[in-house]
């Protein structure tokens, strides 16, 4: 006897809910996984964890400051500084009276003397030359001397169109900036551009004139921080564009102060000892540009006011200035 089979709508309505069940699970599961084939690298659209080797490098490096192995020909505070010739050449300076002493650290060892000695000057070196720029004696100076590094004088360079001292000397594209100072009677707001054989021009102007300022080059960038105004320690920092004139006022240092000096080594600005209103710094400011802060750095070893910061050969050079002990000869060096 054939069996007759009855048509169950319900059982087929059961029946169709649970395939469409199973291929929506299958299409979710497929969103979640994909199959990858031998010897390939799977795809992920979701963004991958940050690990220890991707993360930004610390704003302040580690390490601490210790004594180099060369100290200056003699103590001495005020000098001025500039990297060229393949040395750090370090000129003039500040003991019992100006200093005429050249001298330079590394391959070639430079050692000569000023034909006038003078204290807290601008150096460049243009040409076969170190080039001073003014700075003190009894008063501020206008004299600008050309001192050979090898061979005879290049240039003999005219005097500056007034005195000048307390004042940093720069190179940027090729260009001689000199940027503030003191007049003898005027704090300068002036970056001056000089060019040998052509007078001075004004390559921008500052919000306020200045004196003992660090000064240093970052990039398109003079950068100006802190220094004494007339009426005390500043705690302002300026970026300088020397082409467009432009001076942009970036976050202040966390203290006002004066006699200290700024360098950049591996894309991080420094501003390193000096004078605060409470007397003799030994700290360390690091600005990170990420995050636009300023912040604390290794310390150096005795809080030293007017030495000489200078970035070279990998390094940071802190060199001479004044310890509650006196002018020193000692130089420092991170890492």
């Amino acid at each position: 006897m054939r069996r007759r089979y009855r048509f169950r709508p319900r059982l087929m309505l059961s029946v169709a809910i649970l395939v469409l069940v199973v291929i929506v699970a299958a299409r979710l599961a497929g969103r979640h996984h994909t199959s990858v084939a031998p010897g390939s690298t799977p795809r992920t659209t979701a963004p991958a964890a940050h690990t220890h080797g991707s993360q930004a490098p610390a704003a302040v490096p580690a390490g601490s400051w210790h004594r180099a192995a060369w100290t200056l020909r003699a103590p001495a505070r005020g000098q001025a500084a500039t990297v060229g010739h393949g040395d750090l050449i370090l000129a003039g300076g500040l003991d019992a009276s100006s200093s005429s002493i050249v001298q330079g650290y590394g391959p070639h060892r430079v050692s000569a003397s000023l034909p006038i000695a003078v204290h807290d000057a601008g150096a460049a070196v243009a040409g076969g030359d170190l080039i001073v720029f003014g700075g003190g004696t009894v008063a501020p100076t206008s004299t600008v001397q050309a001192v050979p590094l090898s061979g005879g004088s290049v240039l003999s360079p005219a005097p500056l169109s007034q005195p000048l001292a307390d004042l940093t000397a720069v190179t940027l594209g090729g260009h001689v900036y000199l940027v503030a100072g003191y007049t003898g009677t005027v704090y300068s707001d002036k970056v001056l551009s000089w060019t040998a054989g052509q007078p001075l021009s004004v390559a921008a102007v500052l919000p306020v004139g200045l004196r003992y300022a660090a000064v240093t080059v970052d990039g398109p960038d003079i950068i100006v921080a802190g220094g004494r105004t007339p009426t005390g320690e500043s705690a302002a920092v300026y970026a300088v564009n020397p082409a467009t004139g432009h001076v942009a006022t970036w976050p202040p240092l966390p203290t006002p102060l004066a006699y200290a000096g700024a360098a950049v080594l591996s894309g991080r600005l420094w501003v390193v000892g000096g004078q605060t209103s409470s007397g003799r710094s030994a700290a360390s400011y690091v600005y990170d540009a990420a995050t636009r802060t300023w912040h604390t750095g290794p310390s150096l070893p005795l809080a030293t006011t007017d030495g000489t910061l200078s970035a070279f050969a990998g390094k940071l050079w802190y060199a001479g200035g004044q310890t509650a002990q006196g002018i020193t000869a000692t130089v420092w060096e991170f890492p």
